[in-house]
């Protein structure tokens, strides 16, 4: 937190003196100031832009570290530190493992917020379903069961339909009961 801190006071540090209304600061303050934008750029890119994978954070990172040397270079330069740029290069600790955990945090982050905004579905893929043999073989006795039970009762209704067609009384009746041949054929 203090490192944020001192980076977040590098504008007020090095902002120069206001002389009637104009700002005046030196070479080396510019210089400061342009390589703490150029870092503060690099760090808060838009999402979007930002690394994909573990490739790209290493890419992402090794350009962070040498944006972070230049800042470190003109600041030991404005204050007249003797620093070689491999030292300030290299007594930087940046490990790789803490960029590989942010990346991946920032991919949680952004998919459960797509997830929970409704703007992104899960992948779901069903490999199996926990079967109890038992329980299928008494779902198949049912399902028998219940195909046998819905034919007899479709038998049933046929012969009581066929009943009701025999003592069917009425102009209805005569439409349903089967026509004598010979009746047509006479005539009668």
């Amino acid at each position: 937190m203090e490192h944020v801190r001192a980076l977040n006071m590098i504008d007020l540090a090095f902002y120069g003196r206001r002389v009637l209304g104009k700002v005046w600061r030196s070479k080396g303050s510019q210089a400061v100031l342009d390589a703490w934008h150029d870092y503060h750029a690099h760090l808060t890119i838009p999402v979007q832009n930002r690394p994909a994978n573990e490739g790209e954070q290493r890419d992402w990172n090794g350009r962070c570290d040498e944006l972070f040397t230049n800042l470190l270079d003109r600041l030991a330069a404005v204050m007249s530190y003797k620093f070689e740029r491999a030292a300030l290069k290299g007594g930087s600790y940046s490990p790789e493992a803490h960029g590989t955990v942010a990346l991946q945090h920032q991919a949680i982050r952004h998919l459960a917020i797509e997830v929970l905004a409704g703007n992104k579905n899960l992948p779901m893929e069903v490999k199996a379903w926990p079967v109890d043999a038992t329980v299928a073989e008494q779902q198949r006795n049912t399902q028998a069961e219940l195909v046998q039970n819905q034919r007899e009762m479709m038998g049933d209704f046929k012969q009581i339909l066929e009943r009701l067609v025999e003592h069917a009384v009425g102009p209805r009746a005569e439409a349903l009961a089967p026509a004598e041949p010979e009746a047509r054929i006479n005539g009668r």
